[in-house]
């Protein structure tokens, strides 16, 4: 299952303990929009001071059926990666890899982009909030959030594309699944970085990509013995339809 944003900035956050974003990193997820976006939605904000005044690392989903990294100094300098191509009602795998104070790149479905969204940040103060947020109302579904503190190779993204769970282990800064049908914030990477619910109307479950739990002993890394058995179940595998 996956879990779906809906109501005008529904999303889910956090305010502590935040990724470190002024170094190397590593986030994605799988995400879904249905219809083209009626704005820009963020899927992931990484951002300190109020709506990321002081500075923000993002992903943007655009009205034209594009996607693209978004990065902002303290001084309000900003600048945009390539804009890649999405398809509407389809999930897709994205990535944002901070790969130094100077570049921030996007992964689409494995695929790099052909620029970063270059600007120096090197003066950035600390984040103090990351969240997952939809804007318009037009349907926006997460799925399988993962987070490094490292930069991942191209090689290690796409491993990453085949399960929900971590393959790679070195550097995890938190692992939230995003299940159904109990809404399950909660991080399973052992270092107890949950997420919240925040605006909007509600969360629901939805069917998820249709990619791998993950094998027996990855899950036993991350989660707890009933929930790796209940990785089995085919109710936690979703389709594209």
């Amino acid at each position: 299952m996956g879990l779906e944003l809906t109501g005008g900035f529904a999303g889910i956050d956090r305010t502590s303990d935040i990724l470190p974003f002024n170094a190397d990193y590593t986030w994605c997820m799988w995400i879904r929009l249905d219809g083209a976006a009626g704005g820009d939605h963020e899927y992931i904000n990484i951002s300190d001071g109020t709506d990321g005044d002081d500075g923000y690392d993002r992903v943007v989903f655009n009205s034209s059926g594009q996607v693209y990294t978004n990065t902002k100094d303290e001084a309000s300098s900003s600048g945009d990666s390539e804009k890649m191509t999405i398809s509407a009602s389809v999930w897709h795998h994205v990535v944002m890899v901070r790969a130094d104070t100077s570049n921030l790149w996007l992964y689409l479905d494995g695929v790099k982009s052909s620029s970063s969204a270059n600007v120096d940040i090197s003066g950035r103060a600390t984040a103090d909030r990351m969240f997952i947020r939809e804007i318009f109302g037009n349907g926006f579904m997460v799925h399988g959030a993962k987070a490094w503190t490292r930069e991942l190779t191209i090689q290690e993204i796409r491993s990453e594309m085949n399960s929900t769970v971590p393959v790679v282990t070195d550097g995890v800064y938190g692992f939230w699944p995003l299940l159904g049908p109990d809404i399950d914030l909660n991080d399973y990477s052992g270092q107890g970085r949950d997420m919240a619910q925040v605006g909007g109307d509600e969360l629901f479950s939805f069917p998820g990509p249709p990619i791998p739990w993950g094998s027996d002993g990855d899950a036993a890394v991350f989660l707890p013995a009933a929930a790796v058995a209940a990785s089995a179940s085919p109710a936690l595998v979703g389709t594209n339809s």
